[in-house]
């Protein structure tokens, strides 16, 4: 019953098939761009808002100059170790953001096409699977649906997860007395988490090197990054952020770890969730991508193209781009941002790792906490967009709040 509301909970909130428009120039600030938040006003916001409601890392930059980079509360609770720059968190869903550039790297190679389907790439596929492109799992929009319950820490061989994937239902009934609804390849956006795991071996199958190992060769060095990965690098312990979750706030431990007992990555977490980084390399990552570094211009515009309608939780249209959300502002620019993952909260509680770009006006905002958010949180993050957008916006102060 459980994964049965799942799929009708994902299935009913999303869009239709949107036209493919790119988001934003590659050239990532504008020109007009006069207005840059005063230091003072920012930092006022911070104090009344962040240090005392927030644990994890923040790293806020405009026009490639760092605002503010800080470290808040605690890595590690129980040993007072401080989060800093360099405190290592779990990334949640941003992982696929680095799965869909792995796969564009092996377009750019002339290695794979985002059109090659299932039956290209993989014997024995089932017929009603057959059809399935790339694109289609970068996109959500493959039919399959996940499962609600998946464990990610299942050591499996690639055979088996092969077999367990491609064995997905693409249809469900949600009541005796309604029909049973079947969805074709492209169809529309029902989440399925466990494709980006399927992109991980598909990178490791026309690559020749494991998954982690192709991130690290292919978009980490060029990127100048070296604390980012699941296992290759080598982090220092106190480096490692435990996770904190529950009512009582419990100590959750760290993803380093739990992976350190398993002799391979786990095949259901390795491309869709897990990938653990530190805010200074998201943002190194961020800075080498649109310099070029990376990918080439038009697939890093193929990488941040609206291509289908997500599901829509506000005023504003939310479509998918490949491993990231694209939105707007309430003034009409873009935003580009990677979004919450249940499967990732289910498996390697504790953790959030956000990152939001306004190209618009090249403002870039990455955190990384080691304790559960609240909505109140998200809404701090959007007055705080408002505060870096606009000159005239004057947020109320948490102790003018206090003494209303």
């Amino acid at each position: 019953m459980a994964n049965l509301k799942a799929a009708i909970r994902r299935i009913a909130t999303t869009g239709l098939i949107l036209s493919s428009v790119p988001v934003y120039a590659l050239s990532s600030a504008n020109e007009n761009q006069t207005y840059e938040v005063p230091a003072k006003k920012l930092e006022s916001f911070l104090t009344d808002y962040i240090t005392d409601n927030f644990s994890g890392t923040f790293l806020i930059a405009q026009n490639g100059k760092i605002l503010h980079a800080q470290g808040y509360g605690f890595a590690n609770k129980e040993q007072n170790t401080p989060n800093a720059l360099n405190t290592v968190f779990e990334t949640g869903a941003l992982t696929r953001y680095f799965t869909a550039t792995a796969i564009l790297k092996l377009v750019e190679q002339n290695k794979l096409s985002l059109d090659d389907t299932l039956s290209e790439l993989f014997d024995n596929v089932p017929d009603d699977k057959q059809s399935i492109t790339i694109h289609h799992l970068l996109t959500h929009t493959s039919g399959l649906i996940g499962d609600d319950e998946l464990n990610a820490f299942v050591q499996v061989d690639s055979d088996t997860f092969l077999k367990d994937v491609l064995s997905t239902d693409n249809s469900f009934n949600p009541a005796i007395y309604l029909p049973t609804f079947t969805f074709k390849p492209g169809d529309r956006v029902i989440t399925f988490s466990e494709g980006y795991s399927l992109l991980a071996l598909i990178v490791e199958q026309r690559s020749g090197q494991p998954f982690e190992t192709f991130l690290n060769d292919q978009i980490f060095k060029p990127a100048g990054i070296k604390n980012t990965g699941y296992q290759l690098p080598d982090w220092k312990p106190e480096q490692l952020a435990d996770g904190y979750a529950g009512e009582a706030g419990e100590n959750k431990g760290n993803l380093v770890d739990r992976l350190a007992k398993k002799d391979k990555l786990p095949l259901y977490l390795q491309g869709s969730i897990g990938l653990m980084s530190t805010v200074e390399d998201i943002y190194a990552w961020h800075q080498a991508l649109y310099a070029g570094k990376i990918l080439r211009e038009d697939l890093v515009e193929l990488l941040n193209t609206r291509h289908i309608g997500a599901a829509v939780s506000s005023e504003a249209d939310v479509d998918y781009g490949y491993g990231i959300y694209l939105t707007e502002t309430w003034t009409g620019t873009d935003w580009i941002a990677n979004g919450p993952s249940p499967t990732a909260r289910r498996n390697i509680p504790g953790f959030i790792t956000r990152y939001h770009y306004l190209p618009d006006d090249d403002i870039v905002l990455i955190y990384g906490s080691n304790t559960e958010l609240d909505r109140e949180f998200n809404d701090t993050i959007r007055q705080l967009v408002r505060v870096l957008l606009e000159s005239g916006y004057e947020p109320a102060t948490a102790s003018a709040d206090i003494q209303q």
